[in-house]
């Protein structure tokens, strides 16, 4: 996980990383495995542990999170996901994708198609 560059860090909250951590196991020579004696689980906490507030995710910072991930691994596809995604406010950013773009061809992934 970490030879393959980690959470990308400039991504906020949570939301579009399972995306992109996929796309970069998958085209830069990864694998992901089925396990069928394995089991995956998500804990969420009660209201009670967070004092009646629940925590939440507003839903442009997970379209953010994913048109990231999208302007970095999908290619020329990436206009898809620009399609299926919200339009950002004007006051959100993607922010500075440079860094991921260089992991990519530091690792030498393969193209999206």
């Amino acid at each position: 996980f970490l030879m393959l560059g980690g959470y990308d860090q400039e991504m906020r909250l949570y939301g579009g990383e399972e995306m992109e951590i996929s796309f970069r196991t998958w085209m830069c020579g990864g694998a992901i495995e089925h396990v069928p004696c394995s089991h995956v689980g998500h804990v969420f906490r009660t209201p009670k542990y967070w004092q009646g507030q629940v925590y939440e995710v507003p839903g442009e910072e997970i379209a953010r999170n994913k048109l990231r991930a999208a302007e970095v691994w999908l290619d020329d596809y990436k206009k898809l996901m620009q399609y299926a995604t919200m339009l950002l406010p004007k006051r959100l950013s993607l922010g500075d994708v440079s860094a991921r773009k260089s992991l990519r061809q530091r690792l030498g992934c393969a193209g999206f198609e």
